[in-house]
């Protein structure tokens, strides 16, 4: 899904590299949107974005976009590119780990937010959320989520709860005390939890911030999307084309916010349930409660995963019955949510 995940947005210098830090030399380079960029020197990585300085001139280039990346002097990472232009992953994975550990210090964000998608990839999923964490570390930004990582291991799987465990350990962090950080990992955690089955996605429903009246609460990102890209969603919705919604709805949701987030996740969860993919459409009607638990479509989306899960997971579903009632006891979907947990 989660995710993020796709959509990463201009620089920010509250996670560029210190003043101290810019040593790569004018002789990297760049494969960006297919045009090469030479004589570059990169300086860091902030907001999903690559730094560089070119002729004196200071050049953005969006990592999602960037084709190929080569840093002078770093063997390494340089091999990880190739291999991940090829798309060997196990190969790129292989170089990237090597990159991490004897590569320059000051470019490590570049190399971790490029080993998230190679361990992604190989089902080292562990290893992605580490360096996830470890570079969401260094500034907690909305952009940022976005390289989350997406290939979630099988319901079955130990590292779902291992993975839980390293973020629900990490949140306890200074640097993860600000509420747009709390928010976006609670997020990655509510889609761990419901990939596993784990009755705390549930629970952390309850744990989302409520907002004063008059407010809304953030999902992660930043502005609206395009008027235009918004309306591909509900066409394909309108036309029955779930497979398509479900594909144009995730990237948008990474800058999405206000109103059309909620509708976005309310086509998503939908379209999932069309095609018959209950915990996915669970997911995606939990995280409307969890980003917008003021709005109006917070209980109906509630109801929506409680019903969902009710066979599977009936200690979660109740839970969820029971967080209805308990935030939103004269909604429609309370009366609904009595009667259901009977």
């Amino acid at each position: 899904m989660i995710r993020m995940r796709n959509y990463l947005v201009a620089c920010s210098a509250a996670w560029a590299l210190s003043a101290g830090a810019v040593v790569a030399s004018a002789a990297d380079s760049v494969v960006y949107e297919g045009f090469t960029y030479s004589d570059i020197s990169v300086s860091g990585f902030a907001d999903g974005t690559i730094s560089a300085d070119a002729a004196g001139q200071q050049k953005h280039y969006v990592l999602k976009s960037i084709d190929r990346l080569e840093l002078e002097g770093q063997t390494d990472f340089n091999k990880a590119e190739e291999a991940r232009k090829a798309k060997d992953w196990t190969k790129a994975a292989e170089m990237y780990s090597r990159a991490l550990s004897s590569g320059r210090r000051a470019l490590k964000p570049v190399m971790e937010a490029r080993a998230i998608q190679a361990f992604d990839n190989t089902g080292r999923y562990l290893e992605a959320v580490r360096a996830f964490m470890d570079i969401y570390a260094s500034s907690p930004t909305p952009a940022t989520f976005a390289l989350h990582p997406q290939q979630l291991p099988d319901a079955s799987s130990k590292m779902l709860p291992e993975a839980a465990d390293i973020i629900t350990g990490r949140l306890k962090e200074r640097v993860f005390n600000t509420p747009q950080a709390q928010q976006d990992l609670k997020a990655l955690l509510l889609e761990i939890y419901t990939q596993s089955k784990d009755p705390r996605g549930a629970a952390l429903t309850g744990a989302a911030p409520v907002e004063q009246p008059g407010t809304t609460a953030v999902v992660p990102g930043g502005k609206e999307p395009p008027p235009q890209n918004l309306s591909s969603v509900e066409d394909a919705f309108s036309g029955r084309k779930f497979d398509q919604v479900v594909k144009l709805a995730e990237p948008l949701l990474a800058t999405a916010e206000g109103e059309s987030a909620v509708r976005l996740f309310m086509m998503e969860a939908q379209a999932y349930e069309a095609l018959n993919k209950a915990d996915e459409a669970a997911l995606a009607y939990l995280r409307v409660a969890v980003h917008y638990p003021n709005h109006s479509q917070a209980p109906v989306a509630l109801l929506a995963a409680a019903d969902l899960v009710k066979k599977t997971n009936p200690e979660g579903a109740r839970r969820l019955y029971k967080e209805i009632v308990d935030k939103y006891p004269n909604s429609p979907a309370a009366l609904k949510a009595r009667t259901n947990a009977g």
